[in-house]
């Protein structure tokens, strides 16, 4: 069994995550936005990047697609004419895509937004058995309208966990998808509490999709330094086996390039 963090890492890891995560919007035909999906912040070769889950970007975005930073800005950013890739291994799919960002909606975010590079990624195929590890994302059902000013509160949710044992059984097989990078985790909230020990209602993980999954590093003692390691990218909720399923990134960061 993993060591259990310690409540008060809590709040400063979520901190750094909600500078490093951003919600995914489209709107409705009023004009109000509904969260789609979450996405990490990445600097890659081919410039500012966002990490997320592919299927989100299948979402009906006739109306648009918007980002929020999730570090204090209000606005909602229009993604208009920014270019995104779905990433493949050997033919099968991975669920995880690439949204490249042009300079001038990069300069528009939050000036405390912080991009990823290579050594915030966990790059090697080290066992996660005995590891915590971490969900980070704006859960779809924690959205709320602002009738003020049209846009949504942010909620999110930081869930600690550990790998799923398939003791409630096994995901079925997906011939498409590229099982060997697949990394499932334990969702099974019981009756959750948050980081200030407060009372909380039974998190479900939709709108996590495209979130980051996230390791515990030893720099939750300098606070210069991101406390963890981006493992995967979450896209899978499996409700009969409280399990969640994402993409690792191991193996695949020469195909996108971090810098």
């Amino acid at each position: 069994m993993p060591k259990k963090i310690d409540n008060y890492i809590l709040p400063y890891i979520q901190r750094w995550l909600l500078r490093a995560t951003v919600g995914l919007y489209t709107v409705d035909w009023l004009g109000i936005p509904k969260v789609i999906g979450s996405a990490v912040c990445v600097e890659c070769r081919a410039g500012f990047s966002l990490f997320t889950a592919a299927h989100v970007l299948s979402s009906d975005l006739r109306r648009g697609l918007y980002l929020r930073p999730g570090n204090g800005n209000d606005s909602l950013i229009s993604l208009y004419k920014c270019n995104s890739v779905s990433l493949y291994k050997d033919g099968r799919d991975l669920d995880l895509a690439v949204i490249i960002l042009n300079p001038t909606i990069a300069r528009r975010m939050h000036s405390e937004t912080y991009w990823l590079n290579r050594s915030n990624i966990l790059d090697d195929e080290e066992s996660l058995d005995d590891e915590n590890l971490i969900v980070f994302g704006y859960p779809r059902e924690k959205f709320a309208l602002n009738p003020a000013s049209r846009y949504s509160n942010f909620w999110s949710l930081l869930y600690v966990t550990t790998l799923y044992q398939g003791e409630r059984g096994a995901w079925d097989a997906d011939e498409g998808f590229y099982d060997e990078y697949a990394v499932d985790l334990d969702f099974s909230p019981g009756k959750p509490r948050g980081i200030h020990d407060e009372k909380l209602e039974q998190p479900t993980p939709k709108g996590l999709s495209g979130g980051g999954i996230w390791i515990l590093t030893d720099n939750h003692e300098n606070d210069r330094k991101l406390p963890v390691m981006l493992v995967g990218i979450e896209h899978r909720w499996h409700k009969t086996l409280h399990s969640l399923r994402g993409t690792r990134i191991v193996g695949l960061t020469d195909e996108i390039e971090p810098v």
